[in-house]
């Protein structure tokens, strides 16, 4: 072989290393390679009662994963010499082919078990994922929340739905460059790299009581619930930092606890975590969170619940729309009298955190509906979800009518935190305000985001909520397809193919986002989905990337043989093969 052909055969056998596939003497061991798949799991070990508390307070936890010895530093390599390559530089959402062993990590017990945890025992690894590299030098990232993969979705979810699952090869020093969060900040909505209103922007600054830098060992998989707000920090040392960021999303409401859970009541703070300002004014989110993981929030125990929401929608839809009008004016007048009574006024000062006790500006006052307007977000949220779980749902729908739109999404969070006793008058009231003349968008869009996440309780509003995907306005035909979606998982004792036709007709809307979540909500619906296979396969050949992930998911989860075998063969035609170079193609 003459000079030439041994320079080439060189650079093929360098590329072949970089994705796994290096000549006898350098080969490793074989279970490093591939993704191990076993027809029999380890079962998963679940989060405690302690690790979800923490979760839920502070939006993260960290697992490691137990892997062959030598297999972290050999997929830093991997990823090291990708990254080096000018063709390659970064797989983004080809991670997983190009570095099938990744299954390895995240298919680990613990890693399994925390995702089961968080998101329930059904959940689907998503279409989007990336390498981040930190090279030595590279300055800290902004603080921001992560767009919906390029997409803007304005009403963001406190409930898990999506989690990052970040996997670190390599030990994360604080001079390395470490992932940090702001903990408790999943639930606020203001983004310190997009929002630029008049209200304080606090999240853009470091601040060392609320910033968590990721400094873990060699191997760990940081679970962190999606809406964070975090950054990547400085990397002062003299080696690259990588870090494969997985997302993972929740497909079944939670009905009980899908972790290692004790006792399923939330206990509160204690006394040491009530000095803590944070975490005081989180509490109520945070209940409101759990009961909604343990199966609470949205719980309805019997049929005839249902229909006694049902038959009570029917009445008022009857009703005269004079006789329709004073009742609604009557129970506005009886509910701003209530919020003035003493009684309420007291619970709610004995309850709210000191600092707001002792202040004396006019932004709070002895009416706790005050404090719906302090400049601190979370003093809003505080008092909203106060109000919410004490059944006042009124002032916080009033509130989407305010100019402020910062306020109007933090009433839009808070009411899914409505205690369910009220849940079904709630209903009521957003699907009268949908219904009405004149409305914006953006409230249109706000009510329905709440009447998905009601579940259950809004089985009454479906018929309003048809129309709405096929509305001019793309966010509301969003989230009018994700309200059906979650609305019809919940119900397994109704017929719901009105739905799945619906969601099935979105899956040729004209905007991507509405396509790819419309095939969300039928995965959502697993086997149920089955009468629209036809198009869910035909969803496999759209233009964009999450469509064909989330329909394939959708595909997956109807479980019948013949959809089964149209997925095989379709994965069996579009298999990328990591293996194959310029250089190597046979």
């Amino acid at each position: 072989v003459g000079e030439g052909g041994m320079e080439q055969r060189t650079k093929s056998e360098k590329f072949r290393h970089r994705v796994g596939m290096v000549n006898q003497s350098q080969s490793p061991p074989s279970h490093f390679v591939g993704a191990n798949v076993s027809l029999e799991e380890e079962p998963p070990v679940l989060l405690t009662d302690n690790q979800m508390r923490s979760f839920v307070l502070d939006g993260f936890a960290v697992v490691k994963p137990r892997l062959a010895h030598g297999f972290h530093q050999w997929m830093y390599q991997q990823i090291d010499e990708v990254h080096a390559d000018a063709q390659l530089h970064n797989p983004g959402n080809n991670a997983l082919p190009l570095f099938p062993a990744l299954a390895q990590v995240y298919d680990d017990a613990r890693v399994r078990g925390a995702l089961q945890s968080v998101l329930g025992t059904n959940y689907a690894l998503h279409t989007h994922r990336l390498c981040h590299k930190s090279p030595p030098g590279v300055l800290a990232q902004q603080w921001h929340k992560d767009s919906f993969w390029g997409y803007r979705r304005p009403i963001r979810y406190n409930r898990p739905r999506y989690v990052m699952a970040m996997y670190y090869p390599q030990k994360v020093t604080l001079n390395r460059g470490p992932t940090a969060g702001k903990v408790g900040t999943q639930y606020y909505c203001l983004d310190p790299k997009s929002y630029d209103g008049p209200l304080p922007n606090k999240y853009t600054k470091d601040n060392d009581e609320q910033d968590v830098p990721f400094c873990v060992d060699e191997g760990a998989v940081v679970i962190m619930h999606y809406d964070m707000v975090h950054k990547a920090s400085s990397n002062k040392s003299e080696i690259n930092r990588h870090m494969f960021k997985f997302v993972y999303v929740r497909l079944d409401e939670p009905i009980a606890p899908t972790w290692d859970c004790v006792d399923p009541v939330w206990r509160g703070l204690s006394e040491t975590e009530r000095q803590n300002e944070r975490l005081r004014l989180l509490e109520p989110v945070a209940k409101s969170v759990w009961d909604y993981l343990v199966g609470t929030a949205n719980a309805i125990t019997t049929t005839r619940d249902v229909e006694l929401a049902l038959l009570k929608e029917a009445k008022q839809r009857a009703q005269q729309p004079s006789q329709l009008h004073m009742q609604q004016k009557q129970q506005q007048q009886q509910q701003h009298q209530q919020h003035k009574q003493h009684k309420q006024h007291k619970q709610y000062l004995q309850h709210r955190p000191q600092h707001i006790q002792q202040r004396k500006s006019d932004d709070v006052s002895d009416d706790p509906t005050a404090a719906l307007n302090c400049p601190n977000e979370a003093d809003r949220f505080y008092a909203a979800f106060s109000l919410a779980a004490s059944g006042h749902v009124q002032v916080l729908i009033d509130r989407l009518f305010d100019t402020n739109y910062q306020y109007t999404l933090n009433a839009t969070l808070a009411l899914v935190g409505a205690s369910p006793s009220c849940k079904a008058d709630l209903v009521c009231a957003l699907v009268r305000l949908i219904k009405g003349k004149a409305q914006s968008s953006e409230r249109i869009a706000q009510a329905i985001y709440v009447l998905g996440e009601c579940g259950a309780f809004a089985h009454s509003a479906v018929p309003a909520l048809h129309p709405f995907v096929r509305h001019t306005d793309e966010v509301v035909r969003l989230y009018a397809v994700d309200a059906l979606g979650l609305i019809a998982a919940t119900i397994e004792e109704h017929s719901i193919k009105d739905i799945v036709e619906a969601l099935a007709e979105a899956l040729t809307d004209t905007d991507d986002q509405v396509r790819f979540t419309a095939a969300l909500s039928l995965a959502r619906l697993g086997r149920r989905s089955g009468i629209v296979a036809p198009q869910l396969l035909e969803a496999l050949n759209d233009s964009n990337r999450y469509v064909q992930g989330h329909a394939l998911i959708a595909l997956e989860r109807i479980e019948r043989p013949d959809v089964q075998r149209a997925v095989l063969r379709f994965l069996h035609y579009s298999r990328w093969c990591p293996r194959t170079t310029p250089m190597s193609n046979h």
